[in-house]
């Protein structure tokens, strides 16, 4: 992963496929990024097909622009996004129809004319890029929390991201959730009770207006820090199981609850002060980018070992 020797001036292309944008990044062979484009669709009615397209021609353009200002060539393409990514489609990425039968690896190929091309779960890859390059540099095993609109997790264990048996280690979202209110299901998911998306449903329920997950952290009405209290303490909890099942010599937390991060650290570490080893606590150094640093580090992991069919090569 050095830009020395063979190859001096290649480069890499990142692609992170969100549910409300897709940012794109051109970075050198020391993950160094040379230019960035962010495309943004918010709450817009669009089919994950046309937000892979969309993406992978602004990518198309990038490459040109790299390659005219005679950057060298793309030496490999890292695309992650939420779920996990198979030939067929995409599972278990419901924030958009249509993913289950987007087939992200032959579309890339096609538009962006290049064969090294790997695809994976966007909290997996930003938990390589932690490992490589951010918080978690140094520890093993090592634990990468997101706490966003989704809640997951990945861990990573002598060097190498887990994916499991079908790459779905670490998807605590999907854990049956216990009741926060008596308005939902007692045998929802744990992401759909304590997501962002949920917060800001289940408060804008209690204040009778709508408000976002950040808006109701900092909301003064009692019902509301009730909520957030409950809401806090069973991700702590759920953290709390991966701690004791894996023993991890650090947390990284990352995602868009980290807007409070003040909050989410108090719930966080009154449970790991709870446990006979805990964890060093600490907050992702990737917070707003960790998915697009970890397609960067997708890419350059593929650029380093092209005929390798592992999604995971040691970091």
């Amino acid at each position: 992963m050095s830009a020395s020797g063979e190859g001096v001036g290649d480069f890499v292309l990142g692609i992170d496929l969100g549910g409300s944008k897709a940012a794109l990044a051109v970075a050198t062979l020391d993950a160094r990024q040379l230019a960035s484009e962010r495309i943004e669709y918010g709450a817009e009615s669009i089919d994950a097909a046309v937000i892979v397209d969309r993406a992978l021609t602004l990518g198309l353009k990038m490459l040109e622009t790299a390659t005219n200002e005679g950057r060298g060539r793309c030496r490999a393409v890292g695309i992650v996004c939420p779920g996990i990514v198979r030939d067929h489609g995409v599972c278990l990425a419901p924030s958009r129809p249509g993913w289950e039968k987007v087939q992200v690896l032959d579309r890339a190929r096609s538009i962006l004319g290049i064969e090294t091309v790997v695809a994976a779960n966007d909290v997996k890859a930003a938990a390589l890029a932690e490992f490589q390059r951010g918080s978690l540099r140094g520890a093993d095993p090592a634990l990468y929390v997101n706490l966003g609109t989704g809640i997951s997790a990945a861990l990573v264990v002598d060097g190498r991201v887990v994916g499991g048996a079908h790459q779905g280690a670490g998807e605590i979202g999907y854990t049956p959730s216990r009741v926060i209110d008596s308005s939902q299901s007692a045998t929802s998911l744990l992401e759909e009770r304590v997501g962002g998306g949920a917060i800001g449903r289940s408060a804008s329920r209690l204040l009778g207006r709508s408000v976002s997950a950040a808006q109701a952290f900092s909301a003064p009405e009692s019902a509301v820090k009730a909520l957030l209290e409950e809401v806090l303490s069973e991700i702590a909890l759920a953290v709390v199981k991966m701690t004791l099942l894996v023993d991890p010599a650090r947390v990284a937390v990352g995602g868009g609850l980290m807007a409070s991060g003040d909050v989410v650290f108090d719930a966080l570490n009154e449970h790991l002060d709870r446990l006979p080893f805990r964890p060093e606590l600490v907050r992702a150094d990737f917070l707003t980018t960790a998915s697009l640093e970890g397609a960067v580090s997708l890419a350059l992991a593929k650029a380093d070992e092209p005929t390798s069919k592992e999604t995971w090569v040691a970091a």
